[in-house]
């Protein structure tokens, strides 16, 4: 029997039950958006949104500004830090977002906010960003992570996509999403099917991938809709599957990454996924196989995975549960529970102290 299809080694290493997280993926979607497209906000006078929030916080307002880039009636900025931007002021929405709730870079830009008289909206799980936002009266949606064993932040992107999207809803920043949810959502239950553990390796494109990227350094390769799960995707590579992994952007990489794939320090280690999609513009789609071409002239493998989703959202969710899979599976391979961040933990303590 393959590794990845012995539900004992599964159960031996995963500790913590990352898998059940990963299989509760559309109810957790499903409850945000139910809990946050209801949510009673005043939306007037709103002319920018920065978005304030840091590792798997970050990545729902990811996905979502890639989906929906060309359909927002404001501009989004997304911040990684500790400080807000330039011309941040009554006109902003600052949205914080902090699945604990400590986060401390989000907690500074929540008071940097407050002295620039910033509308403020907040999304998390409790916490000390959840009582600021009591105090201040500040619109918020604050879940309970019932569908998020193991209580990681990556792992419950369903609350983080689905909870801003209801809140981009509420704030009417985003026309007409109901339909979009439905059917991410049904894309989520999909991707859980297709890639969960039951599906058997033979038939399961996930653990398929995870064997063949076992011990080399994923690169993965996005455009447009999908960029926000590819940046999933790595940061779940590098925190789930304990692996060193990397994205880009079509047409972005074309106009530079391609010179350095003469002189890596080594290009048996490496390794190119193309994520493609049927809804790239077609200048874009041309862009993919030519990529690909000068990767392997240059001497490096490349693999290809290809969405069946028909919308941008659905498709950006089935990336997403095909990444949560695939990377739960590296873990699983390398012998290590894929829930803990040891270093990131060690990184915390000491930078307390």
């Amino acid at each position: 029997m393959n590794v990845l299809d012995d539900s004992r080694v599964l159960r031996r290493v995963d500790k913590d039950d990352v898998l059940r997280a990963f299989e509760l993926l559309p109810e957790q979607a499903r409850q945000a958006w139910s809990e946050s497209s209801r949510l009673s906000v005043r939306s007037e006078g709103v002319k920018r949104v920065v978005v304030s929030g840091m590792g798997g916080s970050a990545l729902g307002p990811q996905i979502l500004r890639s989906v929906y880039r060309e359909r927002f009636s404001v501009p989004v900025e997304i911040m990684n830090g500790y400080a807000l931007p330039g011309g941040v002021g009554p006109e902003t929405l600052v949205v914080l977002s902090s699945y604990s709730g400590t986060t401390e870079e989000t907690l500074a830009t929540a008071a940097e906010a407050m002295k620039r008289k910033t509308k403020i909206f907040g999304i998390c799980a409790g916490g000390p960003l959840a009582a600021f936002l009591k105090r201040r009266k500040a619109p918020a949606y604050v879940f309970d992570a019932v569908n998020n064993p193991g209580n990681r932040p990556r792992m419950a992107l369903g609350y983080s996509v689905f909870g801003l999207l209801g809140a981009f809803s509420a704030f009417k920043l985003l026309p007409g999403l109901a339909k979009d949810a439905a059917g991410a959502i049904h894309a989520l239950h999909e991707g859980v099917r297709h890639y969960g553990a039951k599906a058997q390796q033979a038939d399961n494109e996930a653990k398929k991938l995870a064997v063949a990227l076992d011990k080399v350094m994923p690169i993965y390769v996005a455009a447009e809709h999908l960029e926000g799960s590819a940046h999933a995707l790595a940061n779940q590579t590098n925190e789930t599957g304990k692996q060193f992994a990397t994205w880009f952007a079509l047409p972005e990489l074309n106009h530079h990454l391609m010179e350095g794939l003469a002189h890596p320090v080594s290009k048996k280690n490496l390794e190119f996924v193309f994520l493609g999609s049927s809804l790239y513009r077609d200048r874009v789609k041309k862009r993919f196989p030519l990529t690909e071409e000068v990767v392997r002239k240059n001497g490096l493998r490349t693999r290809h995975w290809e969405s069946r989703e028909k919308t941008r959202l659905a498709q950006a969710m089935e990336l997403l549960a095909f990444g949560g899979a695939m990377t739960y599976y590296l873990g699983i391979l390398h012998r290590e529970n894929p829930s803990p961040n040891p270093w990131v933990d060690y990184f915390k303590r000491r930078l307390a102290g």
